[in-house]
């Protein structure tokens, strides 16, 4: 017999917070069977998955990282496309963990770039050099020489002062057995420097590598964007081992041949030229210029190998004329934990830094400022940056200077990181008002007006809809004697206690009183639980004037929904912060009607199709669309959502709902076709009833 187990529970076994796993329901990720209201997970199958997750093979969820799994080692085997290269790094982390004494990445890393120059006929090599201790033993013995490649090498480890310990040559003698190729396109370098590296130093700094097909899509893409440039200038400002400067330099060097140019002039033109990449992280960089000298041909003993690759934090190039690029394409840090300090210095600097300072909008604003006119920046970015509220600075800046050319969806391409994600593709230099963006999701690809952005308060990038779609929005914004929230309402968070298990108690203290939750709150109605607490302000951490919850009326509504959920409360009910109120305050207007327009379809696709939150703002709600209606109706609407919320079962508040969403329909002179629209996008009715 299945054991069920409550979210608390399976928090517990997997390792990760309560709202991660309701996360995984949401997303269908997990399932569960439901008790009323509340989720129940078969134990089994949670266990089966934290023996997935710890050993670092799921195949079925792409989770946040969290700190259990971060503790160990991960291969992600999508970064490269031969599985031969995952195979290979596989026995490296096990010959290193098997390993009774510490074992030096850079040790590693620099025996398989050895491994890798030799294979390519870089370096001369005899197998008789390696068997006492690998190549990397060779080399500090003098046995190997480097020639012009001495230099690359030693940036990433310095054998002239150091040589592998006695526990490294161990290592480098056991894995002689496995065969090192090189393979033009992969980063094997940069594979096996993740797979070493811990999560936990990797994620402070908002690293998260792209997968070899991201890199190569993005550099063909942006590449057709640059058509006229034979040889562009072309830099990575966070360039890591160096994947997006690979694919460039093999297609721009493809490119260039088929143009006409010789080889090795295409070469050196690519190295001296057309190719740059910043980087802070100085290992990173010495496998970047690695890797680019495994793509050039073999150099000889008179040349010198010259790369614009350097440790350098490419921020404090904005606005410099020495740097300026025909192409900035990459991958930016994301949630970089930024000190006080550089927070206050990137305020003083970049417009996009508000009161979160966000590290992929600072590259976006630099790289903007990096590039000449008519130049392209194309970036891999969360999709949060489209519509989150935090992002309008550099979302403003955007719609200013540049040219949206393509808005791609991609879903959540990055292993063990449940993140929905974009490529954005912009052109430097205004945008007229008839420039259209290419908007690219799951197999439909369609085109939206950049004004579009413009118009709305938030600069939303609201991609979700296409024309036929937009249309009907703006329909609905336009109507005529339409009213908004915006200046006619207040607004309050709910509770936040700081300490929920301490001031939230399931049997009534004395003093008490309810307090509701936000999985307690449904269309029309709030359904309270056996939550209790002490109002007592001075020890909550935030807290709104206790005259707004104690309010002859207010609506509740649900703040970390997809959906519109807003309650009707007139018995000064008190609230958490995951149930925020609302005050409407149109001359006129009952608060019953406001909530019957919030809760409507149309009113949902309107919201749906322009904000793609988690998180119901402030905002979002001030920009929606009151239709006007007269007294007698507007009474007739307050009457039938006063027997809506008298219903207890779901067919009755379904008929009723159903009622009142087609007067509302009506109210904001929907053709029948727009009607066929929202339902077709909104069949069911989700949050109407408790059960």
């Amino acid at each position: 017999m299945k054991q069920l187990i409550r979210i608390e529970e399976a928090a517990q076994l997997l390792g990760v917070s309560g709202a991660t796993v309701r996360n995984w329901l949401k997303a269908g990720r997990l399932s569960a069977q439901y008790e009323g209201r509340s989720p129940l997970l078969d134990k089994q199958l949670v266990a089966d998955l934290r023996s997935e997750l710890f050993a670092a093979n799921s195949q079925r969820l792409k989770q946040r990282r969290n700190k259990a799994a971060a503790e160990g080692r991960l291969i992600p085997a999508e970064y490269v496309k031969a599985i031969g290269l995952v195979e290979l790094a596989r026995a490296v982390l096990q010959l290193v963990g098997d390993s009774a004494e510490p074992i030096r990445s850079e040790a590693v890393l620099v025996e398989i770039a050895l491994r890798l120059l030799a294979d390519r006929g870089h370096i001369a090599v005899k197998e008789t050099d390696m068997r006492a201790g690998g190549m990397l033993e060779a080399v500090h013995a003098g046995k190997i020489k480097l020639g012009v490649y001495t230099e690359a090498v030693t940036d990433l480890f310095d054998f002239h002062k150091n040589g592998p310990s006695a526990a490294e040559q161990s290592v480098m003698r056991r894995l002689l057995k496995y065969p090192v190729r090189f393979m033009e396109g992969e980063d094997l370098l940069g594979l096996l420097y993740m797979s070493l590296s811990n999560l936990r130093t990797r994620k402070p700094q908002g690293s998260y590598y792209t997968s070899s097909s991201l890199a190569e899509a993005l550099v063909e893409s942006s590449l057709e964007l640059l058509q006229g440039q034979p040889r562009p200038a072309v830099v990575d400002p966070c360039c890591g081992s160096g994947n997006f400067l690979i694919h460039m330099y093999v297609t721009l060097k493809r490119r260039m041949i088929l143009a006409g140019t010789p080889s090795d002039e295409a070469e050196r033109l690519l190295l001296e030229r057309c190719i740059a990449g910043y980087d802070i992280d100085p290992v990173a960089v010495s496998l970047a210029k690695l890797n680019l000298a495994l793509l050039a041909g073999k150099a000889e003993a008179e040349d010198t190998l010259k790369f614009r690759v350097a440790v350098r934090n490419s921020l404090e190039l904005a606005d410099s004329p020495a740097h300026k690029f025909d192409l900035v394409i990459g991958n930016p840090p994301w949630g970089y934990k930024f000190s006080q300090a550089e927070r206050i210095a990137a305020r003083q600097t970049f417009r996009s830094a508000g009161t979160s300072v966000e590290s992929f909008a600072l590259f976006m604003e630099s790289g903007v400022s990096m590039l000449e006119e008519g130049g392209l920046l194309a970036f891999l970015l969360p999709e949060a940056v489209l519509h989150v509220h935090m992002h309008k600075p550099i979302r403003r800046l955007l719609l200013e200077q540049t040219k949206i050319e393509r808005i791609e969806l991609l879903g959540t391409p990055f292993s063990r990181v449940y993140v929905p994600t974009v490529t954005l593709t912009v052109r430097k230099g205004a945008a007229d008002a008839s420039h259209t963006i290419a908007v690219k999701t799951g197999g439909e690809t369609y085109k939206v007006d950049q004004l579009r952005f413009s118009e709305n308060e938030q600069s939303i990038f609201n991609v979700q809809a296409n024309d036929r779609e937009h249309d009907l929005l703006e329909r609905m914004r336009t109507l005529p004697g339409a009213m908004f929230l915006g200046g006619h309402a207040e607004f309050a968070l709910g509770i936040v206690t700081g300490n929920n298990g301490k001031y939230v108690m399931s049997d009534k203290p004395e003093g008490g009183e309810v307090v509701l939750k936000g999985s307690r709150l449904f269309k029309y109605n709030c359904f309270p639980d056996n939550s209790y607490l002490v109002f007592a302000p001075d020890k909550f951490q935030q807290v709104a004037p206790e005259q707004t919850y104690r309010a002859k009326e207010k609506l509740l509504y649900r703040f970390v929904s997809e959906q519109l959920v807003f309650a009707y409360d007139n018995t000064q009910l008190l609230s958490l912060n995951s149930a925020n109120l609302l005050i409407p305050e149109l001359p006129g207007y009952s608060v019953k009607y406001v909530m019957a327009v919030l809760n409507s379809r149309p009113i949902q696709y309107f919201y749906s199709h322009s904000y793609q939150s988690v998180k119901v703002l402030r905002g979002y709600i001030e920009s929606l669309p009151i239709p006007a209606c007269d007294p007698e109706l507007q009474e007739e609407i307050v009457r039938m959502t006063d027997a809506l919320m008298r219903q207890k079962r779901l067919p009755g508040r379904l008929g009723l709902y159903e009622k009142i969403d087609e007067i509302m329909m009506d109210l904001f002179e929907l053709l029948p076709e727009h009607k066929a629209l929202i339902r077709e996008k909104l069949p069911a009715v989700k949050f109407l009833c408790e059960r």
